[in-house]
């Protein structure tokens, strides 16, 4: 599955002729390739953030362009992906059928981090709330009170890093040292800011910390998300399963699968 979304990735980079010289020199390293759908609440999100806004008329413009070309698209599968380059991260948009790029971005940022202290608890279960409220919908489980006591069960604010966008705390992870290795408790990034392999980016820095300290990590992922193959990807392998939730570990040194 994974190549002939790969074969379809490549073949419609290489049909673009109008696109980025980088970008079709690299498309053979797309990385975070996947399928995947969207629905109308979706292009809702975009008329909100387009009215509010929130980081000024060029991202506004972006913001409207990725609707214009997404709008037709809704509740059809599409392959999506990430190439990266030394100076750009490429954000593709695949329609499989007619084998076309029907949009991209370019991003020109870095990501970077910062200490998280007591009093950015409601910070923190905005972006929680926000990058699960989908996959909880989806089972039936979304509870904001549920989710409010969740995250204070496990907050650890001096094992937790917000993730910086350009400035701008889009999400959040937890990595705390016990005895059998690190413990991922939390990692999300905001809807408005996924798909853009900012995930891959901060699982590559745990993993090098966890692999320079020899150290396995442990995560769990809520059974039927998007979570669970991102994590086999970066060579989790699940270990056991509950009701609602499928737990990992990664092993140290395990290479990622994509």
């Amino acid at each position: 599955m994974e190549t002939n979304l790969k074969t379809a990735f490549i073949d419609a980079i290489d049909a673009g002729q109008s696109l980025p010289e980088a970008l079709r020199e690299h498309v053979a390293e797309v990385s975070d390739l996947e399928e995947h759908q969207f629905d109308r609440s979706y292009i809702e999100f975009l008329d909100e953030q387009i009215g509010l806004s929130p980081r000024g008329p060029e991202w506004t413009e972006r913001l409207k362009r990725r609707r214009a070309a997404l709008s037709p698209y809704c509740d059809v599968v599409l392959i999506r992906g990430n190439v990266r380059t030394l100076e750009h991260d490429y954000y593709v948009e695949i329609y499989p059928e007619t084998k076309a790029v029907i949009h991209w971005e370019d991003y020109i940022a870095s990501i970077n981090f910062t200490s998280v202290i007591s009093t950015d608890f409601d910070t923190l279960l905005v972006l929680r709330i926000a990058a699960m409220r989908e996959s909880l919908e989806r089972v039936g489980r979304f509870d904001p009170e549920r989710a409010r006591i969740r995250l204070q069960n496990s907050f650890y604010p001096e094992h937790t890093q917000f993730i910086l966008w350009e400035g701008e705390r889009v999400g959040f992870y937890t990595f705390r040292l016990l005895a059998d290795g690190f413990h991922l408790d939390h990692l999300y990034v905001h809807p408005s800011h996924q798909s853009r392999g900012i995930g891959s980016q901060v699982m590559k820095r745990l993993i090098a910390q966890a692999d320079a300290a020899q150290k396995a990590i442990h995560v769990g992922a809520l059974r039927g998300s998007e979570s669970n193959r991102f994590y086999q990807q970066h060579g989790f392998v699940p270990v056991r399963e509950e009701e609602w939730d499928i737990y990992y570990v990664r092993e140290c040194g395990v290479k990622r699968t994509n």
